[in-house]
């Protein structure tokens, strides 16, 4: 039996564990099956399993286990960690049965008695389930998992096992659910039309943590509690081991590029909290590459004259900062949100990679931040137009050559209102002749607070304005296909026309191997 989805805990003083201990059902009979692992300074023994005194009847493997190996530090040439077991049952249900597993030579280290009834009376109907992952995005939580129940019935001396999809719901607020097939869940006996798989999405609550009830067909339920929150503290250690030191950003402001181009951020101010406005102008002139310029259009109508104030304070200050000219100079364009921050070595690292003459384009991974700390990191991929038609994965962290634009063409074009960004960051992709990715968090989007209430797609204006964005690249390039909306606000679907229905032949090279076969 595949031990599917089990989170093993490991301590220092814990030297085995037993992962599962169940009965299943195969052909009408009882089978017990038992795995787990193990660990001793000779790990080259085998194991042993043995019912009663004896093995007869057991079907044993052993198998390495490399994360048991790396969480204890042992050699890598050392010998088996784990075991799996089956053994049919004798059909008398109330009789007890001796288990013990140990390596040959040894004494047994685990050691129980048992009887098909009273692991019966555990099992009748249990709930296996499991969360694989709770991430944020978008002021959303998506939270990830499996689960199915199965349920054993004892009629004469047979038995038998049927698995069900579980009914998924959030115990409070409100959610979209998806159901997912996942045959990496499925096991032998599991309905075709049944989905084990499921995604929650949720909007964000001011603790991050959701309880997940999952309910079987006859009624067993079993609460699963999710943590928005899961991550933030290995985040911030990752941060940590990733941000430059005092030194290395001396060093990078010493560094002679052999092409130093200069560099402008047109920044538009509108009504903008000026803590936020304060951190973003600061982030700028904090930048360990120098040659650059800072446009700040200031097109705000709250009266508020400490932000006034401040923009001109800066502006008196350094040289670089320009206010309310609309007059770009520079060779390249970053469009830097008013509010958001980069880290100090953002265009020194957009630079170097500038280095390679055909480069039009330098985009970075981003995460956000809320004005205390940086979480939700967006590891992007690599540069793929298919991508780039179903979101902006982009998005404000790209760094645009000015030539890629047209003599006369807006920055932004009004007819995308709500999606101008995601319509020149296509206009400029369709053009580039190479797009270079940083791999590293070097953009923090600022969290924003306040209404959200959510519009049907359909209604969505800047839903509406990206898809006609795409629409008009597809135009562009004359490529035919369809644009649809996708399964929530920034996503989108592409359809393309086949021009040809050419036969595709697949050749799977997995003679004799049938386990490799079936998936």
């Amino acid at each position: 039996m595949k031990n599917i989805g089990k989170i093993v805990r490991y301590s220092i003083t814990k030297k085995y564990s037993i992962d599962s201990l169940c009965i299943r059902a195969a052909e009408g009979k009882a089978l017990l099956v038992i795995d787990g692992w193990q660990i001793e300074k000779d790990a080259s023994k085998p194991f042993y399993i043995r019912i009663d005194g004896k093995e007869d009847g057991v079907k044993r493997s052993d198998k390495k286990r490399e994360d048991v190996r790396e969480t204890f530090g042992l050699p890598a040439d050392t010998g088996y960690y784990s075991f799996i077991g089956e053994f049919s049952l004798p059909p008398d249900p109330s009789r007890v049965f001796l288990i013990e597993v140990g390596r040959e030579g040894n004494k047994p280290f685990f050691k129980k008695s048992l009887s098909i009834a009273e692991m019966l009376d555990e099992q009748k109907e249990e709930i296996i389930c499991c969360i694989d992952s709770v991430q944020k995005n978008g002021g959303k939580t998506y939270i990830t998992g499996w689960g199915y129940s199965r349920a054993l019935e004892r009629s004469g001396d047979g038995l038998s096992e049927s698995l069900s999809e579980l009914d998924v719901s959030l115990k409070e607020g409100q959610y979209f659910l998806r159901r997912e097939e996942r045959n990496d869940v499925k096991v032998n006996g599991f309905p075709a039309d049944q989905r084990p798989g499921f995604v929650l999405r949720v909007e964000d609550t001011k603790d991050g943590i959701y309880d997940l009830i999952l309910k079987a067909p006859n009624g067993t339920i079993r609460e699963l509690r999710a943590d928005s929150r899961m991550g933030e503290e290995d985040y911030r250690e990752f941060r940590k081991k990733n941000v430059p030191s005092k030194d290395e950003l001396l060093k990078q402001s010493e560094t002679i590029f052999s092409y130093s181009p200069l560099i402008s951020f047109p920044v538009l101010v509108y009504n903008t909290d000026v803590t936020a406005l304060k951190r973003t102008i600061e982030s700028v002139l904090s930048q360990s590459y120098i040659n650059y310029e800072l446009c700040l259009s200031d097109i705000s109508d709250d009266g508020n004259e400490k932000r006034e104030k401040l923009i001109y304070d800066f502006a008196r200050k350094d040289k670089r900062v320009r206010v309310n000219d609309p007059e770009n100079k520079g060779e390249f364009l970053y469009l830097l949100s008013s509010g958001d921050t980069i880290e100090p070595d953002y265009l020194f690292r957009v630079v170097k990679a500038l280095q390679e003459e055909d480069v039009d384009m330098v985009y970075t991974d981003e995460d956000r931040f809320d004005g205390e700390g940086f979480f939700d990191p967006n590891f992007k991929s690599d540069f793929s137009m298919d991508l780039l038609r179903g979101t902006n994965f982009v998005g404000n962290t790209a760094v645009i050559r000015k030539s890629l634009l047209a003599e006369g063409e807006p920055l932004f074009d009004e007819k995308y209102k709500g999606a101008e960004v995601y319509d020149l960051i296509l206009r400029c992709a369709e053009r580039a002749r190479q797009i270079s990715h940083i791999k590293k968090a070097l953009y923090h989007k600022l969290v924003e607070t306040g209404d959200n209430k959510s519009i049907p797609l359909s209604e969505d204006p800047e839903q509406e304005a990206g898809r006609r964005a795409i629409e008009a690249s597809l135009q562009r390039l004359h490529v035919d296909g369809r644009v649809a909306d996708g399964p929530e606000k920034g996503l989108y679907i592409m359809k393309y026309a086949l021009k040809s229905k050419d036969r595709i032949s697949i050749i799977i090279p997995s003679h004799d191997h049938a386990s490799v076969l079936r998936t």
